[in-house]
This record gives C-alpha cells, structure tokens and sequence, in this order.
C-alpha cells in the first residue's frame, strides 16, 4: 500500500480493491480513486455518512466495543492510535497513526474528526428551534407534535446533534420570544406608514367562547402587506360601544388610530355603529354583502332546495338505494 494511505485516515472507513477502487464500509459502494489521491473518498464521506459516521466511527476504530481486537476493520500498524472520546461528540482529539514507534502529525495527515458531524452551537440551536416554532404555528400543528417518535427520528436523522425543546419550553419560552420580535418588526414597519385600513370580524367558536380579530392593511413600497393586530376573546356584551372600545384599545397600541382611513366589518348594526362612534370611514365587506344578497334570492325557491335536500339525504341513508341508483347511471350512460 502506497505511503498516502498510510498516512490518510480515510482507509479505516473502505476497503482498498487494487483496481483504482474502493469499497465502503459503511454502505458498500464502490468508488473510484486515482493513486496518491482521496478526494473521492473524503467527498463520499462528507456528503454520503455525515450524520451516521460517528457511530461508525466508533465500531470501526474501537476495538474493545467489537469484542474482538482482532476483528476491528480498521487497517493496522506498527504503532497505536488514540480515538476520540465517544461520549463527546465535539471532541477535538486528534487519532494519531504511528509508525516505528514515531507518530506521524502535521498537515499531511488527514483527522477523522475532519468528517464528524459537527457539536451543535448555540446559535445553531436557536435558530432551528425558532423554524421549528414557525412551523408550528403556521401550519396549526400541535405542540405535541415534538413528542412523537417518528418526528424525533425524522430530527435525529437531519442531524444527530440537535435536542428536540419540550413542548413546555416551546410554548412558554420559544414562542413567546420569536413573537416578541415579531411584534417589534411590525411596530417599526408601522410608524414608517402614513395611512392603513383595518378590517375586524367576530365569531363563536364551538365552546360558546367569543372571538374578535383585527387586522391591518397598508402598502410600502407599492406592494400590498397584510397584518394580524390581535386575536382576543370579548367576554363583555357585543354592544356597539364595547366593540368600539376594543378596536380603540388595539389602534392606540400599535400606534395608528390617526392613520386609519377606513374599516372594513360586516353588516352587523352594532359594529357599524361602534365605527361611526369612532369617527372612522366605514366600508361594507364585499363577501358578506353578496352572501345576504344571495340568501335572500335562495328564499324563493326554498321548497325546490329542500325537496332536493330530502332526496340527497334519502340516498345517504340506503346503501340500497345507493346503489340501484349507480346501476341506473351506468344503464344511462
């Protein structure tokens, strides 16, 4: 064997074929090299085993976890090697290969630590927790969703050296902050705008409890951009005065009751009279609009749709029914 692989830790982890290739321990692929040369080798461990090589690394160059000392696949030498700390992934031990009793370091001697998935650093860290925390809150997922075993898995494989939060630290420390910053970007976006419009909607969720939204519309720099002021729960009575304090209380928090020039609502007599109260330019919503208009054209053919209602609900009813009605679409055509 040439004096380069020798001296390259990259053979503990292929086995050489005498033919310009070879063989992975790892996965058993085949991969070409020139002589004196282990660029494809490094290559196929960096990119191919990053996240499985240090336990492999492990079985390979730690001949007391295989039972036998002789087994170990590494290739031998005259001399002995130190290997990293298995317990700590962030090692920076170097192995050293000796040969004659002389331990050959310096540049010319490649680290397997080179290949080792790197220690998570704290930044790196917090910015995948805060991804992780946009995802959950983007996509509805539950903060459970970090103490399922596939999804722990599914982390371990992207990389190793990421801990998962508690969903407790997700919801009462991760979250909270990134909302916080959040909070502190618009607020800067916002005083840099002149004038906004608002919209507000109300509804009642299944548990009876009352909700109210507002968001918030503007253009910069001749784009359209859309906000969530807040989203609260309105335990006092939907009067026009109780809605209108609200939507006061929201403005003056975020700074724009006096850029304001119109509010979208419903047609509902209470919040257009809790805008009016304001002094705001009100405007219709468009939806709703059309949506009382259409209800109000349904109304005359009410027994035509009821009767097709009855029929519809019939055939849900009777597998039976269901299915001569099927055998008499395929005669049809």
């Amino acid at each position: 064997m040439s004096e380069i692989r020798k001296r390259s830790s990259i053979w503990i982890y292929f086995i050489d074929l005498d033919n310009g290739k070879a063989e992975c321990r790892i996965c058993k692929v085949k991969i070409s090299y020139r002589a004196g040369s282990t660029n494809n080798l490094h290559r196929h461990m960096r990119f191919v085993h990053p996240a499985t090589l240090l336990e492999k690394v492990r079985k390979v160059c730690d001949p007391s976890q295989q039972g036998d000392p002789s087994s170990a696949s590494a290739p031998t030498t005259s001399g002995t090697r130190s290997d990293p700390d298995p317990d700590d992934p962030t090692s920076t031990q170097p192995v050293d290969q000796q040969t004659s009793g002389t331990a050959k370091t310096g540049s010319s001697q490649t680290s397997i630590l080179k290949f080792l998935p790197k220690g998570m650093t704290p930044l790196r860290q917090n910015m995948i927790d805060e991804e992780l925390a946009k995802m959950i809150a983007k996509d509805f997922q539950p903060f459970s969703v970090v103490e399922d075993k596939e999804f722990k898995n599914y982390c371990l494989a992207l990389n190793p050296s990421y801990v998962l939060p508690a969903r407790k630290t997700l919801s009462q420390k991760i979250i909270p902050k990134l909302y916080d910053r959040q909070r502190e970007l618009l607020q800067a976006e916002l005083s840099k705008v002149s004038a906004v419009c608002i919209t507000s909607d109300s509804w009642t969720s299944r548990a009876t409890s009352s909700f109210m939204a507002v968001t918030c519309h503007y253009i910069e720099d001749y784009k359209m951009k859309s906000c969530l002021l807040d989203c609260f729960e309105v335990s006092e009575r939907h009067t026009s005065e109780n809605l209108a304090e609200e939507l006061l209380k929201v403005a003056q928090e975020w700074k724009i009751k006096h850029k304001v020039v119109c509010c979208i609502t419903d047609n509902a007599a209470n919040i257009v009279k809790s805008i009016k109260l304001l002094k705001w330019t009100h405007l219709p919503c468009l939806a709703h609009t059309i949506n009382l208009i259409v209800r109000d054209a349904l109304k005359v053919i009410k027994s035509t749709v009821d009767k097709v209602k009855g029929i519809v609900e019939f055939f849900h009813k009777s597998t039976t029914a269901t299915q001569k009605l099927k055998n008499t679409q395929r005669q049809m055509g």
